[in-house]
């Protein structure tokens, strides 16, 4: 038996050949005499060429290349796969993008392929941050910063770096490190019973310690942001895999805006994790109800959990762009959300840990999407929307993009009596939980944000050019609490808190301005100026002004 791709090139090759030989030895058309006309009256015309029959419509093979939107309407994709499949892309490239992203169908598998290229030209004027600042300390200047700790006999951890002249100097930033690209499958399922699942890639994941600034933004390592798949029933929709938190329902209100994201005050964060969901539809409304069981931030015996209620009103829509590329109608939305969280982290009362302490807190948060000038399909100018977030939390800083806030687990004095001992095992990232220095009680960090945003879409321009504002305000009503008093001299025989009052974040206000035009199709330009204030616990203001041009081709 002949391997099947051998096959496949023999067929290919011999159907040609077939016809060439068919062709060779067809026999010459019979010659139909015309017979003479009678005396006295001119010959006939002759007959008119026959018409040849139209060829028929090419079949689609085993192998075809298409588009969302043809697949739809040759009924390969039923419409609630169309528009599933349009949500899920159309986050990262817009909706008009999304119906004519370019899928692969072998068979009954649809392969899909999207995504953006984006190169990015920033200036900051102090040298704080990369080029995704997210919720980065902004580093104070010469004068204002603080003496490290680095005094101490048997070591202390690092503090937050707030070296001066980086606080005090600029820097351009030229990068491609947000560039994406996305597949999203749909394998065969029934007519009740669809399964879809979504693999997406950027480049700002973690580089080796030491590398340098060149290697850094010329070869940046590819990260992974989705490796999902959904099942979706008559009764529940099951999703499994690494996506968006259902917390703050992060993919339905992310702002417009050229920064990359997370913003300052924003819910933006992944992880893998067990959703089921249910979407109930009564004409134009939806309600959306689901539960997450999510990998839990430390190493706790019990997972992170979520939940939240979202509606929408399908008949009200107003245009919205999700980050800098993902440009679509979207309806009127309300949503409600939560998270509980239980930490197990090591005891502190010794630096040898042998109990555990036990932690729980729980966070809450609402999101809008309101379209004050609705647009519909065909009118997408003269549009003006908002979208709005209000989060209270606890333990919950890594949900911020990069939330660097200085806040540390304490030093722990040697009483062992030994030269050389083990590192006290942290098994969390620093930021979400410490211990006060009197009862050794565990404290989950408490943050309160507020982020809004305003998009309009200039009249007579069909939606491809507009103008875009977002602010925002993160505040901690106990991050002072676990900072040294700046005065503090540190000693090794006693416990400590590694940051002091110039090194722990406060508050953060942040505000931006973008403009956003199409010159040709594909291809996006975004402007920006944004700012930064960093409020310390000592009282201090850091500030840092960024200006942004970035390119985006979308496909």
């Amino acid at each position: 038996m002949r391997h099947p791709l051998v096959a496949l090139a023999l067929t290919a090759v011999s159907l040609p050949l077939s016809t060439l030989a068919f062709a060779q030895s067809a026999p010459p058309a019979p010659v139909v005499p015309i017979a003479d006309a009678p005396p006295g009256q001119p010959p006939a015309p002759p007959a008119p060429p026959a018409v040849p029959p139209p060829p028929p419509r090419a079949a689609h093979g085993p192998v075809d290349v298409s588009t969302l939107q043809e697949l739809r309407d040759r009924g390969i994709l039923s419409e609630a796969e169309y528009q599933l499949a349009l949500r899920d892309i159309g986050e990262s490239t817009g909706t008009a993008h999304a119906e004519d992203a370019g899928s692969l169908v072998l068979g009954k598998w649809v392969t899909t392929v999207y995504g953006f290229l984006e190169g990015d030209s920033i200036y900051d004027s102090t040298q704080s941050f990369t080029d995704a600042a997210g919720g980065t300390q902004v580093l104070r200047p010469s004068g204002q910063t603080a003496a490290p700790v680095t005094a101490i006999s048997g070591g202390a951890p690092p503090v937050q770096a707030t070296q001066g002249y980086e606080g005090s100097h600029g820097q351009t930033l030229f990068s491609v490190r947000n560039s994406r690209l996305g597949l999203r499958l749909r394998t065969p399922g029934t007519e009740t019973v669809h399964v879809s699942g979504m693999l997406e890639m950027d480049f700002l994941g973690n580089q080796p310690s030491g590398i340098s600034q060149s290697s850094y933004f010329t070869s940046p390592t590819m990260r992974l942001r989705h490796a999902m798949f959904r099942v979706e029933t008559p009764v529940v929709d099951v999703l499994v895999g690494q996506y968006w938190h259902l917390f703050g329902f992060m993919e339905n209100y992310l702002p417009n805006t050229t920064e990359i994201q997370g913003l300052p005050g924003e819910l933006y964060a992944r992880a893998p994790q067990v959703r089921i969901s249910k979407t109930i539809h009564a004409g134009s409304s939806r309600l959306e109800i689901a539960i997450a069981g999510v990998r839990p931030p430390s190493g706790s015996e019990l997972p992170e959990g979520e939940a939240g209620i979202r509606y929408s009103l399908e008949s009200w829509k107003g245009m919205h762009t999700a980050g800098a590329t993902g440009t679509s109608l979207a309806p009127l939305s309300i949503a409600v959300s939560g998270d509980y969280r239980h930490f197990e982290i090591p005891e502190v009362a010794a630096v040898i840990p042998t109990a555990m302490v036990h932690k729980s807190a729980a966070s809450v948060a609402g999101d809008i999407f309101l379209p004050i000038l609705p647009a519909r399909e065909g009118k997408h100018d003269n549009a003006l929307s908002l979208i709005g977030q209000a989060v209270y939390g606890n333990g919950i800083a890594d949900l911020y993009a990069n939330n660097q806030t200085g806040i540390m687990f304490p030093f722990i004095p040697n009483t062992t009596g030994l030269q050389s001992y083990p590192t006290w095992p942290t098994n969390i990232d620093q930021g979400l939980v410490t211990y006060d220095l009197t009862q050794f009680a565990l404290h989950p960090i408490q943050w309160t944000s507020v982020l809004g945003g305003l998009e309009y879409y200039l009249p007579g321009l069909g939606g491809k050019v507009w103008i875009s504002g977002n602010v925002s305000h993160v505040q901690s009503s106990n991050s002072s609490q676990f900072a040294r008093p700046n005065s503090d001299s540190p000693s090794a025989t006693a416990y400590f808190y590694p940051a002091n009052q110039s090194q722990v974040r406060h508050a953060e206000d942040w505000w931006d301005a973008n403009l956003f035009f199409d010159p040709v199709t594909s291809v996006r330009v975004g402007l920006e100026f944004a700012t930064f204030y960093d409020h310390y616990v000592d009282d201090f203001t850091a500030k840092n002004y960024r200006a942004q041009a970035s390119g985006f081709f979308i496909f």
